[in-house]
């Protein structure tokens, strides 16, 4: 048994083959649409997403420093409350020895002499 080949060809052989490549085409002409597509908004997607964070950081950064701030105003009210915690402290000490009979008010008849000893 020999091999043979013929070389003459018919038109719906022709057609057969133009179809088939045609429709080839077509389907890899598709799938390559859709999955650049699919890409470009995978793509977008990523972008935005980028975008908004960039823009969370910021936001970040701003409420890092406002908080710093407000932790300095915080403090420096922990500071003035502290000072007057002191100062009442010591009114009270001077109250206390005023009343025993030590301090500027000390004297033989008192304040105007409201205070007889």
């Amino acid at each position: 048994m020999g091999f043979a080949f013929e070389w003459s060809f018919r038109a719906g052989d022709l057609l057969t083959f133009v179809g088939a490549l045609a429709g080839g085409l077509s389907v890899a002409a598709a799938f390559l649409y859709r999955r650049g597509g699919t890409d470009a908004q995978i793509a977008a997607t990523l972008e935005a997403l980028k975008e908004e964070i960039k823009d969370s950081k910021l936001e970040t950064k701003e409420s890092m420093v406002e908080m710093q701030i407000e932790i300095k105003k915080i403090g420096e009210v922990l500071i003035n409350q502290a000072d007057q915690n002191r100062r009442i402290i010591h009114l009270e000490d001077d109250v206390r020895e005023m009343r025993h009979g030590r301090g500027f008010v000390q004297g033989p008849r008192g304040i105007e002499r409201e205070y007889g000893a």
